[in-house]
Order: C-alpha cells, then sequence, then structure tokens
C-alpha cells in the first residue's frame, strides 16, 4: 500500500500481491482441525465513489474513485473470498473497514505513507529547513476520515477478548472528517511553525470524501472512546522526531 502517487507506479504490484496475500492465507488454513477466526483490516477506498456517508450495505453499489482502484478491488474480493471460505470450508471470518489509518510505525517515506503522516514527515523538514512555504500536495479540498493506529488495536483486542463475532462486515468509525488543508493547518499549529501552506495542484486529489457510518460500529462498542484527534497528533509528531 502507498499513497496516490505511490499506487499509480505500482498498481499491477498492488493488485497482485494483496491477491495473492489473501489467496495463500485462506488456502492455508483448509486442512486446519481446529478453524481459526480471521480479522481482515480493510480500507475504506473499497467503497463507491460519490457517497457523502460510506454505509455497509453499499459497498458494491457502484465502481471505486480510479486513483485507488488498484489497492481497492483486491479488497473487495477479500470480502467474496471470505464470504466462500466461510460458506464451504467453515472458516468465519469478521471483516472491518478501516478509515485512513495514522500514527507511530507508518512509512517515513511520505510516497508510501498515507497523506496525514507524509504531511508530518515534509513538514518537520520543512521546519528544520526554514522553510517559508509549505507545500500540500494537491487541492487540499478532499476530505477523509482518520484512525489512530492504537485505536485500531484497541478494537482488535476488543474483538478478540470479548468475542466479539457476530458480525460480517463492519466499519470502525467517527463520522467524522477533516480536509487536506485543515489537517496542514492542525499540523503547523502543534509545531508552532510559522509557514504559508501553498497547494500543488499538479498533484492528484482522489476521492472529493471518504466518511463512514458510524451506525452499526456503535451497536458493538458502544462504550469505546478514540483518542482525541490532536493528542494522536502530537504522539505521531513525537514518534517521527
Amino acid at each position: 500500500m502507498g499513497g496516490l502517487n505511490y499506487i499509480l507506479k505500482k498498481s499491477a504490484d498492488i493488485v497482485s500481491d494483496n491477491l495473492q496475500i489473501y489467496n495463500n492465507l485462506y488456502k492455508s488454513l483448509i486442512n486446519l482441525k481446529k478453524k481459526p477466526i480471521i480479522i481482515n483490516l480493510l480500507s475504506n477506498c473499497l467503497y463507491p465513489e460519490g457517497l457523502k456517508i460510506q454505509v455497509e450495505e453499499k459497498w458494491q453499489d457502484g465502481k471505486m474513485h480510479d486513483s485507488v482502484e488498484a489497492f481497492g478491488i483486491s479488497k473487495r474480493v477479500l470480502i467474496i473470498l471470505s464470504k466462500n471460505y466461510q460458506t464451504q470450508y467453515g472458516i468465519n471470518t469478521q471483516n472491518i473497514i478501516l478509515p485512513n489509518v495514522f500514527g507511530p510505525g507508518d512509512h517515513l517515506d511520505p510516497h508510501r505513507s498515507h497523506a496525514l503522516n507524509a504531511i508530518i514527515v515534509r513538514m518537520l523538514k520543512s521546519q528544520k529547513n526554514n522553510l517559508e512555504n509549505f507545500e500540500v500536495w494537491g487541492t487540499g479540498k478532499p476530505k477523509r476520515e482518520w484512525i489512530f493506529v492504537e485505536d485500531v488495536s484497541r478494537i482488535i483486542e476488543e474483538i478478540i477478548t470479548k468475542k466479539i463475532n457476530n458480525f460480517f462486515l463492519l466499519n470502525v468509525a467517527q463520522n467524522k472528517s477533516y480536509s487536506i488543508n485543515k489537517i496542514a493547518d492542525i499540523i503547523k499549529n502543534t509545531l508552532h511553525y510559522n509557514c504559508k501552506i501553498v497547494n500543488n495542484k499538479k498533484y492528484p486529489d482522489g476521492a472529493p470524501l471518504k466518511q463512514l457510518s458510524e451506525k452499526n460500529f456503535k451497536k458493538y462498542f458502544k462504550s469505546f472512546k478514540f483518542t482525541n484527534f490532536n493528542i494522536a497528533i502530537k504522539k505521531t509528531i513525537k514518534s517521527y522526531l
């Protein structure tokens, strides 16, 4: 996986590698006497483009945005794969759909990481070099929902320890999104970096909006508290420093 430019350059590798990973995983489980439960981490890029809110029931209701098709198609195939392995071999799967994940452990190369982490990496470098302008790739207008990586870990832990296993496809969602320029502004203020945000419109934007419905998530995780966004940003910056 990688950012939009990485997907464009490595699209064939992304499709074939991801499909091979999923196929190898499920085939390796067929002959096990005790069948495991698989937890698949899916990306919200599998949803059709143009949805105002991404609802689980609509995951096949149209084509994906061209910019993420190479990655998203493997996730759609994974849902079908998991469904049929459950039917034929009794291997149960829980598919959770994540928004863009950020936090410690992401790529240091801004072309490989999601926009938020990439902006942090590049802005730290820009601040170190005392640059007056900071470039945001694209118009900065697309809005994205984000989840802190530590929250993903806590959700997986709850699924396992509390045996939350009566769903097949579930959004992990807060129903909240930020524009790319807004994210850059938050990071800039957190770093106390006095720079001007400028947009390089030669870079592609991707889908204008990716925001997940949290309706079903709240049914299964009634008391789950997501990490405050600003605190998560500070933790991520600290890890990159």
